[in-house]
This record gives structure tokens, C-alpha cells and sequence, in this order.
């Protein structure tokens, strides 16, 4: 049987991990994680809902003996190795870069466009 404690600890140290690569501040992990959005992958977030659903019912005696510790905690830990993957800088250079790129290639299909229209008309 696994006590509230552990989950609200687990749960901050989460929370934190959010709000430092996602640079978003929430007080709960439950407003991190819908502040989060698509970000996080689809595995990662049903793991962070059975943590918030686990310290809900970790709060009810009776309820609190159908909590699976062993996957909540495993998730728990998995969740958090990702986020500690994250590069929050390389994520702010790379849509940086991939917004140049995109204001590039709308400047060459604008470009070669009134190329053919000169070209259409007569005028090259």
C-alpha cells in the first residue's frame, strides 16, 4: 500500500520538472499537466493521470487499497527521466529555425510566382 506522502512528493517533484522545461507555473500538477497540452506524449500524460487519480484515492481508506503502487510509481519514474531528457533551449532554437525556414520558403514560392507573372505577361 503506497501513503499519500509519497505520492504529493512524487507529484511535486513532477510539478517542478514541468514548470522548469516547459517553463509554464502552475501550483498543482493537475493545471501543469493541462498547461502542458500536446507537448507531453500521450504515454507519458495517461501516466501522469494515474498519479493524480492515485492521490485522489490515497485519501480514502478504503479506496486507497486499489491503488496499483508498483505502476504508479514506475510511471512516476518514467515520466520524469523524460522530462529530464528535455532541452528547453534546443526546443526554443529549433522553432526558431523551423519559423525561418518557413518565412523563407514563403518568400521563394512569392518570388517565383511573380517571376512567372512577369513571365506570363511579357515583360522577361
Amino acid at each position: 500500500m503506497v501513503r499519500g506522502d509519497d505520492l504529493d512528493a512524487r507529484a511535486e517533484r513532477l510539478r517542478a520538472l514541468f514548470e522548469e522545461k516547459f517553463r509554464l507555473k502552475s501550483r498543482t500538477l493537475s493545471r501543469a499537466l493541462r498547461k502542458a497540452g500536446r507537448r507531453l506524449p500521450r504515454r507519458h500524460r495517461r501516466q501522469v493521470e494515474a498519479l493524480l487519480e492515485a492521490q485522489s484515492r490515497a485519501k480514502h481508506p478504503k479506496l486507497a487499497v486499489q491503488i496499483d503502487a508498483a505502476s504508479v510509481m514506475k510511471g512516476c519514474d518514467e515520466v520524469a527521466v523524460y522530462l529530464k531528457t528535455l532541452d528547453p533551449e534546443k526546443a526554443r532554437r529549433d522553432r526558431l529555425l523551423n519559423l525561418a525556414a518557413l518565412i523563407a520558403f514563403y518568400l521563394l514560392a512569392v518570388i517565383i510566382a511573380f517571376v512567372y507573372f512577369l513571365w506570363w505577361r511579357g515583360y522577361v
